[in-house]
């Protein structure tokens, strides 16, 4: 028994953390789609999206699309030149390769128009399938967003220039153990691409603990059932 006590606690010691994971939209099979639901690379988190588009002229009140699109930066046959081929970082002379980005849907997918971020934005929001801890992500495309956890926690960033981007880390723990972001794209056009979580582990060694003290009920019943 006193063995058993010994090795439970231990293992609640040593118990490990969580490990970051990624939305990357890099998904072949997902490329210039419309989506409601989408899956770190890594297959660890889920989030489904829930999605409000601003109207414009492409996107008005009777034919909305309220729709969340994985746009294909490097392939697709694309009607939006801003968010295609290479990129160039925000002040900076780099070059990065997206792959696909998620933005707000323009247009409607299945008349057959060409995928397309709203040009007057809108909101996309995750809901996530457990807590997670949101610590940064990429902005694409002249884009200005406001991100907020529902917990309160609100995160401001912008990219400047058609065809630029750039990373933003959190940098503090105020998105830590949230359940929703809304990433809120003001009356803008653009991307983000890159989310950064991970799973907010229960207390360390918990189910190790409640497996041992589980083991002592049982070793003590049968005791007293000897006796």
């Amino acid at each position: 028994m006193k063995t058993l006590l010994t090795t439970t606690l231990l293992s609640v010691g040593l118990a490990g953390g969580a490990f970051a994971s990624t939305f990357d939209f890099n998904d072949a099979a997902l490329q210039d789609t419309l989506v409601d639901r989408v899956t770190t690379s890594d297959g660890a988190i889920t989030a489904t999206l829930d999605v409000f588009a601003n109207r414009n002229y492409f996107n008005r009140d009777a034919n909305r699309v309220h729709e969340a699109l994985i746009f294909d930066t490097e392939n697709g046959a694309d009607g939006d030149p801003d968010l295609q081929s290479g990129f160039v970082r925000d002040g900076g002379s780099d070059v990065s390769f997206a792959g696909g980005v998620l933005a707000i849907s323009e247009n409607d997918l299945s008349a057959g128009d060409l995928p397309d971020d709203n040009a007057n934005g809108g909101t996309i929001t995750f809901n996530f399938l457990q807590a997670i801890n949101f610590t940064g992500f990429s902005i694409y495309d002249d884009a200005s967003i406001t991100v907020t956890a529902n917990n309160g926690a609100s995160f401001s960033a912008g990219v400047e220039d058609d065809g630029a981007f750039n990373d933003f880390a959190i940098g503090d723990e105020r998105f830590f153990n949230v359940t929703s972001l809304t990433f809120d794209f003001g009356n803008h056009s653009g991307a983000i691409d890159d989310l950064q979580v991970s799973a907010v582990p229960l207390p360390a060694g918990l189910p190790l603990l409640l497996a041992g003290l589980g083991a002592f009920g049982i070793a003590g019943r049968r005791r007293r059932k000897q006796a």
